[in-house]
Formats: C-alpha cells, structure tokens, sequence
C-alpha cells in the first residue's frame, strides 16, 4: 500500500508533539540528512520468507548508514501481531536508529488495532512516531528537522484511516499566511475534549508547548491569535463565552441534520477536486460515519481550492483572466500572466492539476500548474470562446498528459496484448482507459491498443501495468520502446533475476 509522505516547509513549521528524551533529527556537518524507507514489509513471525526480508533491510542500513528510518504501511502481514512488528522493527532497533512507523490497511487485520500497535512502540527507545489530537486516525504527525540555514518539516500522513482530507480544516480557515495551517493544529489541539482557554491562555500555551522547540523569528502575538480565534468562532468552528471580562474559548458541536445527503457527500468530499465544499457541509452532520476509504489520496490540492473556484467561475462565464504564477526555476519570482481559461487537468497518478489555456502573448495553448498560480482576476468575457474551444478539443485529441512533446509532432505507439479466457478484463479496462487512442481485437485472446500522441513517453507508467501481458510495444520513437525494455531488465536485475 502506498502511503503518501510529504516534506513541507514553512507552511506547518513549529507542529510537533515530542517528548524531552527523544532524540533531536539534525543534518550532519556535511549538510546531509539521509533517511531509508521500508515500506510493505508484511513481516510473518517464523516465517522463512520474513527472515530474508530482515536480511535485506540489515544490508541496506548496513550500506547507507541513514540518519532516520521510516516504514511506511503494511509492516505486518500475520499473526501474533505483537511478535511480528517488534520483529520487523529489530534492525532499526538494535543499531539505535532514530526511527517512525505509519500504519497500512493490513496492520490492523492481525488481531491488534492501530491505536493498540501505537501504544506498543511509543516507548521503545529512539521511537519519534507519534500522532495528532484533533486530526482522524493513528500516526499523523510531524517531526521537525534542523539543519544549518533554517528547518524544514516531515510530515507523515496515515492515508488509508484518514476518512477526509484533514488540509480542508485548514482552508475552511479562509485566510493563509505562513502561519495559518501551524495555527488550525495548535488551536484545535489545545481546545481538544472539552477544553476552554482565554486568548491570552491560548498565546502562553503556544509559547510553552509547542513554539519552545523551536529557534524561530517567527513570534504570534495576541492580536494575531485573537484575529484568528474571532474567524474561528464567526465560521462556526469555535465557540466564545463572556465570563466576567474575559471570552472563553471551546470547540463547537453543531446539530444540522444532513443524514440524507451522508452517503453522497462523503464521496463528493474526497472525489471532487471542489471537495472542500462536501466536507463543509459534512460538519454539520450530528454523526459522522465513514462510507468511502481511499487507499490513495491526494490531498495537498485542497489547498488550491479557491484558486480552482476562480478558475471554474472564469470557464463557466468564459471570461479571461490574468494571473500571478510562481517560477519553478527562481525562488521568490511572480509573473503575470493573460489567459483565456479552457480545460482544467488532474493527473490520475499524483493528483497535480493543471490548467490548459490560450496564452495572449504566446497565441498558443498552455498548461500550467495550479499550485504555482498565487492570484487570480478575472476579466472581460470573450464573445469567441466557442473558437478557442474547438481548437481546444483539437489540440487535445492527440493528448495522452499534458506535454505536447516538441513542435506538436505526434508519436505512433502500438501495444499487442494476450490474455487469457477468464480474463475479459484486460479488453475491458483497454476500452475504458484508452483515451485518444483505439482497441482493436485480433483475436479471441489477443488485442492491439493504437494510439497517436504528441508524447509518447508520458504513456509509460500505464505501459507498465501490463507487464506479463505485452506481446510486442511499437513506437515510432524508439526511445520509448527502449526505456521501456531497460527499465524491465533493471527491474529484473534488481529482484535477483539471472541473464
């Protein structure tokens, strides 16, 4: 099972949760911080299989010498769930290492639940996992890195038991300054099961439980936490009451009966890309029960929501827009940018969205990331759109991602498959994700995929769902055939496979 780690940096700098005896992650005197990740280990206790597992970790620790390990889900696959993780754990236990675990879908399965596994481990020595009050599930947290320029934040996420995106609390917040996300944790942390603090109660519990660890110029002052904590409470999120001089502060319970809609926006909230607004409306909700579970998330685009919004509003009213996009390549660089808005995209392998648009300048299509478009106005509605829109769905019919390869010139690939009777699936899942391109069946058991594109190349994490099945792959750019067969060969190599 995947499991999505993520290294943020200011966005949530300060969070953590750590007691006094753990041991401090730092980057060494070379200005390295090396980390090893073990992920779906599926230890069995006494099982020969398990054993060599263990051999492989040993020589990879042995090798690389990490300053932190991580094992990222599915550690155990058996019984006695006790056994088998204290087991699994061994070679980063015994060296000393500093290490942290997060939980699979198969961790729980073997008569221990997640909370009961945590509580196992959260004393072993140089143990950093840890979890988040106020945040769903078991092994969300955050643990701060030091290095020499500054400090960075590694943030692990247990995906599979996380029933929402947990970023929707953050833009619900509306507003966000390099502290907003930092101050959404803190304020719910500390107002957790019942709780009830003034601001100034709220700013010294700050100061003293969780900005301590840190050697930051970044000091929150009252107005600031009052600002927020007002927000909070005309969102509904928090609560005042006035006693004597002071406002108390509480977490909210609200009583709107939405059990109707229970089922279909809690598949709305984590599906649609505008899922923040199924998730507002899941609030309300007396009981929350968990319908959907995704075993892969995306969830760092609920911090683009509102730029999204805008988007669709200008596509909707076909008006254009300009807008200010960060430069990937200079650090602090802003650029303007006049568009006319066509087609938003999201990627079905990391969740990243795009927007295609006619460029002003250029007079050409252009994609561009979501993530890096920092502001948007929206301008004059185009009486053309209709014009931009069919040369849209022209430009798209030779798209398989978002490149358009160079000079538009369009890659023939060709892919025959085999499969078996009983597996009319694979013709079936042909049909249903071919895109641009066509299924031809020669066949019984055998059938042609055909497509023309202007990249090829980006088709090759598709291609290799198929290996075990692929007959012949074609293209007129031989480099993807080639890439393709290297990359097997080393696959090959490197799960011992012999010439």
């Amino acid at each position: 099972m995947r499991k999505i780690v993520f290294t943020l940096g200011l966005l949530v700098l300060g969070i953590c949760f750590l007691h006094a005896q753990k041991p401090e992650l730092k980057f060494g005197e070379d200005k390295t911080f090396k980390i090893v990740q073990f992920t779906d280990v599926h230890w069995i206790y006494n099982d020969s299989r398990s054993d060599i597992a263990g051999e492989r970790m040993n020589e990879v620790l042995n090798a690389e010498k990490p300053d932190f390990v991580i094992y990222t889900g599915d550690i155990i696959f058996g019984k006695p769930a006790k056994e088998s993780l204290l087991k699994a754990l061994e070679p980063v236990i015994s060296r000393k290492i500093p290490f942290a675990v997060t939980w699979g879908n198969h961790d729980d399965e073997q008569g221990m639940s997640r909370q009961e596994l945590f509580d196992l481990i959260k004393d072993i020595p140089n143990n950093l996992t840890s979890t988040v009050q106020g945040v769903t599930g078991v092994t969300n947290f955050v643990l701060p890195v030091k290095s020499a320029d500054g400090k960075k934040v590694f943030l692990s996420v247990d995906s599979r038991s996380i029933p929402g995106n947990p970023l929707y609390n953050a833009f619900k917040a509306k507003s966000f300054t390099a502290g907003d996300v930092t101050f959404h944790f803190y304020i719910l942390d500390i107002l957790q099961e019942g709780a009830e603090h003034t601001v100034q109660e709220i700013l010294d519990i700050i100061f003293e439980k969780y900005l301590c660890h840190f050697e930051s110029e970044w000091q929150p002052d009252i107005s600031t936490i009052r600002k927020k904590l007002k927000e909070y409470v005309s969102l509904g999120i928090l609560k005042a009451e006035k006693r004597g001089r002071e406002l108390y502060y509480s977490r909210t319970e609200d009583v709107v009966d939405l059990s109707r809609w229970e089922n279909a926006l809690s598949f709305y909230s984590e599906a649609d890309p505008l899922g923040v607004i199924g998730s507002t409306l899941k609030d309300k909700m007396n009981e929350k029960t968990e319908f959907f579970q995704f075993k892969h998330h995306y969830m760092l685009h609920a911090l683009n929501s509102q730029i999204l919004l805008q988007l669709l509003t200008a596509i909707g009213e076909k008006r254009r827009i300009k807008f200010i996009n960060a430069s990937r390549r200079k650090e602090n660089s802003t650029f303007w940018h006049f568009v006319l808005p066509l087609k938003i995209f999201i990627s079905t392998q990391g969740g990243r969205q795009y927007l295609l648009c006619y460029h002003n300048r250029f007079h050409a299509l252009q994609f561009f990331r979501i993530d890096y478009i920092k502001e948007i106005e929206i301008l004059e509605e185009e009486t053309d759109f209709s014009v931009y829109e069919h040369y849209c769905e022209k430009y798209r019919s030779h798209l398989w991602g978002t490149s358009d390869g160079v000079g538009f010139n369009v890659d023939r690939l060709e892919m025959t498959l085999h499969f078996e009777d009983n597996e009319q699936h694979i013709p079936r899942r042909l049909e249903r994700e071919k895109r641009n391109g066509r299924v031809e069946m020669v066949d019984k058991n055998t059938c042609k995929y055909i497509v023309d594109t202007y990249d090829a190349s980006e088709m090759m994490p598709w291609l290799r769902t198929f290996i075990g099945r692929i007959e012949k792959l074609e293209c007129s750019d031989q480099k993807v055939v080639d890439k393709f067969y290297e990359d097997l060969e080393e696959m090959y190599s490197l799960y011992g496979g012999e010439e």
